[in-house]
């Protein structure tokens, strides 16, 4: 998307929340990566959760660096959604029924990103249910958003790539509510599990993000 990238490509202002949106995502990862570097202990990548470098301590062990970072990437990543959530109403402009379902597909997006830097704020370890609940609304609100956006996307015949966006972007969002049930006991994966499945899920929300992004940016214009 930004190969060989211009100032004349950048004129757009869509192309800039665009690029906004896209550096978030990417900013995460680097980020989060960078604080599984200084997680007390040493980080497990298949075992311990995103949020457990949210935590303000680690068998004992202070964790400021970790915690710090993974702060950072997440009100990063969220104010950078919030360009994302903005951009995806103006793929549909086809009817006015279109035009309404994608922007309620925004609104639950645009809700989701205060509940993501949330859940980093409050560190599991000292605020417990307060991280469980914005974790759950987070996952919840975006499951929704992209809910939303499949129906849109169904019913919008201009839509780029449609049929193939129609089904990964179903697919995901019910996956995502099956995910946001199992915080309530209701799984379909082993326990065991639970870390690998939360950064699929992650890292499955930042690729459907992407992917959008890279249909909008090639459908900008003007």
């Amino acid at each position: 998307m930004v190969d060989f990238l211009t100032l004349e490509d950048l004129k757009p202002w869509r192309r800039k929340a665009c690029l906004m949106a896209f550096l978030g995502g990417i900013g995460f990862v680097i980020v989060t990566f960078i604080a599984m570097i200084f997680y007390p202990g040493g980080y497990t990548f298949l075992v311990d959760y995103f949020s457990s470098l949210g935590l303000f301590e680690v068998g004992g062990i202070p964790n400021p660096i970790s915690r710090a970072l993974f702060i950072i990437a997440c009100i990063w990543a969220g104010c950078a959604l919030i360009f994302f959530w903005v951009l995806m109403p103006t793929l549909f402009k086809q009817t006015i029924f279109t035009k309404i379902v994608s922007s309620i597909g925004s609104i639950f997006g645009i809700i989701s990103s205060p509940f993501l830097i949330l859940l980093a704020i409050y560190g599991g370890d000292l605020f417990g249910f307060e991280h469980f609940i914005t974790t759950m609304l987070f996952f919840l609100c975006f499951a929704l958003a992209i809910l939303v956006f499949t129906v849109g996307i169904i019913l919008n015949k201009d839509y780029p790539r449609r049929n193939i966006s129609g089904i990964v972007s179903g697919i995901f969002s019910i996956i995502l509510v099956l995910y946001v049930l199992s915080f309530f006991g209701v799984r379909w994966y082993p326990a065991i599990l639970g870390s690998l499945v939360q950064k699929l899920m992650v890292y499955g929300l930042i690729l459907w993000t992407v992917f959008q992004e890279i249909i909008i940016w090639n459908e900008i214009g003007d």
